[in-house]
């Protein structure tokens, strides 16, 4: 099996920006770990680039970028990258609100839609719509802490018919000022994964080189597109890039 070269790919400084903290997006766009959203939101007036390299059997690099619209709004994009053995190609559109909430201090709400659209030679061709619910807290000790969880709603089409309720979660921990690390999970669904599938998992770490730039890399399962069994863990790496058009 031959596996690509683990590489971290830094994003392209626009001269033009101003810059901002640069927030964590998933691998398929909107705030959050790996692959599970959070409940908080981009600044307003700012954006952020990403991209990633998954040492799969095939090449997949998701390139995403997100805005932050209004305090609170963010709508994003992602396009994966690869070349497999069957020509797979996918795109999505992000959007999230986070709820304000005065009920508990350091505590966030926030509701999204995701939408994913993908292809591949044969003419199979598949669409999944996610609706989710989000908290997040933060425990602000020595260590600060965001613990994570929440619930999905999708709803797949064209030759992936199905629905179903998926259960996520993740921890974040700021160990150092630069550094944070974690982990997160996406249950299983059988109307959705098929049976006896294996649950997503992600465990790794950011590191932010300057404040507007980070560096991240990690241990995925189910991340495989081009092999047989998605279940292998792979690791993956990249960089991502924020900036602000507010004056």
């Amino acid at each position: 099996m031959k596996k690509l070269a683990l590489l971290g790919i830094v994003a392209v400084a626009l001269a033009a920006a101003v810059p901002a903290h640069a927030q964590g997006i998933t691998l398929t766009g909107e705030t959050g770990v790996a692959r599970t959203p959070l409940a908080m939101a981009l600044p307003p007036m700012s954006c952020t680039v990403a991209a990633d390299l998954v040492a799969s059997e095939d090449l997949l690099l998701p390139l995403r970028a997100e805005f932050g619209i209004i305090e609170g709004l963010e709508l994003g994009l992602h396009y994966w990258l690869t070349d497999t053995k069957n020509n797979q190609s996918q795109w999505g559109l992000n959007t999230k609100y986070v709820i304000p909430a005065e009920m508990m201090e350091n505590l966030s709400l926030a509701a999204g839609f995701n939408y994913q659209s993908w292809s591949a030679d044969g003419g199979r061709d598949a669409t999944r719509m996610k609706f989710y619910g989000v908290v997040s807290y933060l425990w602000d000790t020595k260590v600060p802490i965001i613990p994570s969880g929440g619930l999905s709603y999708e709803v797949e089409g064209g030759d992936e018919d199905g629905s179903g309720l998926r259960i996520f979660g993740s921890v974040l921990a700021k160990v150092m000022p630069n550094l944070s690390i974690g982990a997160e999970f996406n249950l299983a669904n059988s109307d959705l994964d098929g049976d006896d599938a294996d649950s997503d998992l992600w465990f790794g770490a950011r590191f932010f080189l300057r404040e507007n730039l980070s560096f991240q890399a990690g241990i995925l399962n189910n991340a495989n597109v081009g092999g047989n069994d998605t279940s292998d863990f792979v690791l993956h790496a990249g960089a991502q890039y924020a900036f602000s058009f507010a004056k």
